[in-house]
Formats: structure tokens, C-alpha cells, sequence
């Protein structure tokens, strides 16, 4: 078994926001080429609640991870691919999260306050609040927002993205495709910044 750093490129051309390059990826593969699940997991359990604030990992694939709880506040993705992926309650505020892909990902409860997310694909993402539980696992009725206060989301695609309940105070929404996108319960500044937006 052995954990690999690897290039991979892809031109999607489906549209306009796929075309990304795709650039360094962690490969856990075996000698045969086959990917190897016990290494992925390793992968996974090592990155959920994982400390790497101010690290440099632009350009990185990140695609299908659990890196719920991970501590990226500062940390550069530029360009990083982190489709599929599940960030419920990270911390990215001050990310620079410019030109990545974040297709379909779970961002429950993430904290993106003051993060760059210029040229972001959000494509169905979702940045809605999450359910508070107790110690035992029990729901409290208790909700916690994901947090995009005073992001930059210039040109950012948030098509059909779940932004219900999320604090979007001082966000900048210039030239963001928020076409589909739900919108309920936001916490806004004005009251047509995202709203108009999305109708």
C-alpha cells in the first residue's frame, strides 16, 4: 500500500464553469494501480477535524472527502477541487478558495466568513444550517447557519445552491449566478442583495 501524490487534468467542457483544470490530487493506490480503500480511509479519518489553517493547498482534489469539522481558516485552495465533498462545520474563514470547484458539496454550518470565493462553482451545494445535537446524539431544535459574512463571491455560480438560514451579511454577490437558488431565511443586509439575485 502507498499514498501518492499525483497530476490530473480534465477538461470537462459541459459548461462554462467545468472548465477548470484539475490540478495535484491525493492518490491512495495500491501497486496495481487499484484504488485502496484502507488508505482512503486512513485519508479521510486523518482530514475530519483536521488542523491546516494557513496551509497551501491550492490546486489540491479533494473530491468525495469527509473533512467535516477541518480547521482551513487562512489556508490557500485556490483552485482546489473539493466536489462531493463533506465540510459540515469547517472552519475556512479567510480561506482563498478563488476558481474551486465545489460542486454538490455538503457545507453545513461552514464558516466562510471573509473567505475569497471569487469564480467559486458551488453547483448545488449545500451552505445550509445545520441541527444542533446534544451529547447523546439527540436533536436540541437548535440550528447553526453557515456563516458567509463579508465573503467575496464575485462571479461565484450558486446555481440551485441551499443557502437557507445563512448569515450573508456584507457578502459580495456582484456577478454571482444565484439562478435557482434558495435563498429562505438568509441573513441579508439589504433586502434585495441575494434575494434579487436569485429571482
Amino acid at each position: 500500500m502507498m499514498m501518492l501524490f499525483v497530476f490530473g487534468f480534465s477538461n470537462d467542457c459541459s459548461d462554462v464553469h467545468a472548465q477548470r483544470p484539475r490540478g495535484l490530487a491525493f492518490a491512495t493506490q495500491a501497486r496495481d494501480g487499484a484504488v485502496d480503500q484502507t488508505a482512503l480511509k486512513i485519508l479521510h479519518l486523518l482530514l475530519q477535524g483536521a488542523e491546516l489553517a494557513g496551509a497551501d493547498l491550492g490546486h489540491i482534489d479533494l473530491t468525495n472527502l469527509n473533512l467535516s469539522g477541518a480547521d482551513f481558516h487562512g489556508a490557500k485552495m485556490n483552485d482546489a477541487n473539493l466536489t462531493n465533498s463533506v465540510l459540515v462545520m469547517a472552519d475556512l474563514s479567510g480561506a482563498d478558495l478563488s476558481g474551486a470547484v465545489m460542486r454538490q458539496a455538503d457545507l453545513g454550518g461552514i464558516n466562510l466568513s471573509g473567505a475569497n470565493l471569487a469564480e467559486v462553482d458551488l453547483l448545488e451545494a449545500n451552505l445550509g444550517a445545520v441541527e444542533i445535537k446534544d451529547k447523546n446524539g439527540a436533536p436540541t431544535g437548535r440550528r447553526w447557519p453557515a456563516n458567509l459574512m463579508n465573503a467575496d463571491l464575485n462571479g461565484a455560480n450558486l446555481c440551485k445552491a441551499d443557502l437557507r438560514g445563512a448569515n450573508l451579511k456584507g457578502a459580495n454577490f456582484e456577478g454571482a449566478d444565484l439562478t435557482g437558488a434558495d435563498v429562505r431565511d438568509t441573513l441579508l443586509d439589504t433586502a434585495d442583495s441575494a434575494a434579487t439575485a436569485a429571482e
